[in-house]
């Protein structure tokens, strides 16, 4: 058997499979690095956003002092004014969506308005207030803009969390929860 030989001509015209390999490679490269870098930021504004939602909830939680009377418009007032003090990519958030009323403490079923018939906490329900924190448009500055996703066509993202703080006795826990969630300084005393 002899051995082939590679005549000038015949490598020059394999060089050009390396430009025709790179461009859809670039394409998946600039796919990843968006996802890389923009997922990231989202995630970060996510927790952002969590963080206004749970203080403003936990805020608003510490309001509700009566079990049987709670002062409703002060716990989304406190919510309000937490709210208004917390950040995301450095811009004051100005809104969110307060609500209170009674929550299912097995966390089966939506919340009930605290205005609603009975106006006080039924069995396996306690008061509540949920806070709902968004970045979208019209809201909080806007939704996201996004940095490498633009190449895939997507330019903004609405990032939203949530937050339920709710008042409890100090010895009920139901399963699957946190405790204590808020235990307040007067039952600390008289206990501890």
């Amino acid at each position: 058997m002899g051995r082939r030989q590679c005549r000038p001509g015949h490598i020059g015209r394999q060089r050009g499979i390396v430009a025709i390999m790179a461009a859809p490679l670039m394409i998946v490269m600039l796919g990843m690095t968006a996802l890389a870098v923009d997922v990231g930021r989202i995630m970060v504004v996510r927790n952002e956003l969590q963080n206004a939602a749970d203080a403003a909830a936990l805020a608003g939680a510490a309001r509700l002092a009566s079990y049987i009377d709670p002062d409703w418009d002060a716990a989304a007032a406190a919510a309000a004014v937490v709210i208004g003090r917390s950040e995301s990519e450095k811009i004051l958030l100005a809104e969110g969506t307060i609500e209170t009323g009674f929550w299912p403490v097995t966390g089966e079923g939506p919340m009930r308005a605290h205005d609603s018939v009975p106006t006080v906490p039924m069995p396996g329900e306690n008061p509540a207030v949920r806070v709902t924190v968004t970045r979208a448009a019209g809201s909080n500055g806007g939704p996201m803009g996004l940095v490498f996703a633009p190449i895939l066509g997507i330019f903004t993202q609405d990032v939203s969390a949530s937050a339920v703080a709710v008042v409890s006795t100090p010895g009920f826990a139901s399963e699957g929860t946190l405790f204590p969630m808020v235990l307040n300084q007067c039952m600390f005393e008289q206990f501890w």
